[in-house]
């Protein structure tokens, strides 16, 4: 009690000496005694040795205003996904969606349907004969409308269709009804089975003309296909390719577990690691920790897919990442020294102040590096001044 009383004593002296230091009195001193130079007073001009100071250079583009100029920064828009996959480096895009498939994300795509209109003056972006302001999917065809969850916003364009908070990619049954999709013959619960479905997602949208048949969010294109034979899993009458077809297969993909044990049915799970133990397996599994960035794209942030929180400073990684957490935090999810949350509770608040406080002055062996918030080797006002920015600043819910 004696420390922590000193420690405020200490803290309190040392704001009113800095205070005093920049505070002007009305006589034209400065409390430190040190008059104002007088109208009469000249700077001295340069000597012939002393150079012009160089002129500042102007600042580099910066879009996400992260300290990180464009061309150098590995997520520009700082959606969560790098550049060099993201189909809109520069205009945040976390889902990725593409409603013409052309290959330019929706969110900077000026013409989402190609049809020659552009988005500014089309009245439906996505051609799909259903007004924008009516359009459950405004950049991703969907004539029917479908909307299983309710929420208005139509499973073509929904990366959690049945609102379990399991994206569509990774869910194992997304119609919720008696068969895994895998083993589905009736994806959208028509009547009419897939072999014989010319519109397997109940969208309106041909699947000769579907982009993503099955509504998952993940593109024909690049669905998984385990025994590589240019069969999709989700279509393959025999995932393993073992000459026995799946429905009359306990293990489909061959991993030594049977199917109704399996959490990646059609991907060889041998361990059947689970990560964020969601009940999808790691290696059919597209967000390993669910923390809501993609695994695939967690490589080029550089940030941990088995890990929610990469730099363990009590903030995860996407809300890091994406720059959610206001104007006064630096959001790197790979240094945990940006977001002051020393009591680990993620929200800067009274507790964390006071804890630099009673650490204030140590250094060296004696100093736990946690509490030497800009890292010069010793807890000084600077650190406090760091977690008192920041107070208020909250992870949770983000």
């Amino acid at each position: 009690m004696r420390k922590l009383l000193t420690a405020f004593i200490l803290l309190a002296a040392l704001t009113l000496s800095m205070v005093a230091v920049v505070s002007v009195s009305a006589d034209g001193k400065d409390k430190g005694g040190d008059p104002k130079p007088t109208a009469t007073e000249k700077d001295p001009k340069p000597t012939s040795t002393e150079k012009e100071p160089k002129a500042t250079p102007t600042p580099k583009p910066d879009g996400d205003g992260d300290g990180k100029h464009d061309g150098k920064d590995g997520d520009d828009d700082n959606d969560g996904v790098p550049d060099p996959k993201d189909d809109c480096a520069y205009d945040w895009d976390e889902g990725q969606h593409d409603g013409d498939n052309d290959g330019t994300g929706d969110a900077c795509d000026p013409d989402d349907d190609n049809d020659g209109t552009p988005d500014s003056a089309d009245k439906d972006d996505d051609n799909d004969k259903i007004d924008d302001k009516d359009d459950g999917c405004v950049s991703s065809p969907d004539p029917a409308q479908p909307d299983e969850d309710g929420d208005k916003q139509g499973d073509a364009c929904d990366e959690d269709d049945d609102g379990d908070k399991q994206p569509d990619e990774d869910d194992p049954n997304d119609d919720k009804d008696a068969d895994n999709d895998l083993d589905d013959i009736d994806d959208d619960n028509d009547g009419t089975p897939d072999d014989t479905d010319k519109d397997d997602d109940g969208d309106g949208v041909d699947d000769t003309k579907d982009a993503d048949d099955d509504n998952d969010q993940v593109k024909d294109s690049a669905e998984h296909d385990q025994d590589k034979d240019g069969i999709d899993d989700d279509k393959d009458a025999d995932d393993d390719n073992d000459g026995t077809t799946d429905d009359k297969d306990a293990d489909d993909d061959n991993d030594g577990s049977e199917d109704k044990g399996d959490n990646c049915q059609a991907t060889g799970n041998k361990g059947q690691a689970d990560a964020d133990d969601d009940k999808t397996g790691d290696a059919c599994d597209s967000d390993d920790d669910n923390d809501e960035l993609k695994d695939g794209h967690e490589g080029g942030l550089g940030t941990n897919p088995k890990s929610d929180d990469s730099d363990v400073d009590s903030c995860s990684d996407k809300p890091e990442a994406q720059h959610m957490l206001g104007h006064t935090v630096a959001s790197n999810p790979l240094y945990p020294l940006d977001f002051h949350d020393v009591d680990h509770n993620s929200i800067v608040g009274a507790s964390d102040i006071a804890w630099e406080v009673i650490e204030f002055g140590s250094y060296g062996a004696g100093m736990d590096p946690l509490y030497d918030r800009d890292a010069n080797g010793h807890v000084g006002a600077s650190d406090i001044a760091r977690v008192v920015g920041q107070f208020g600043e909250s992870c949770i819910g983000l």
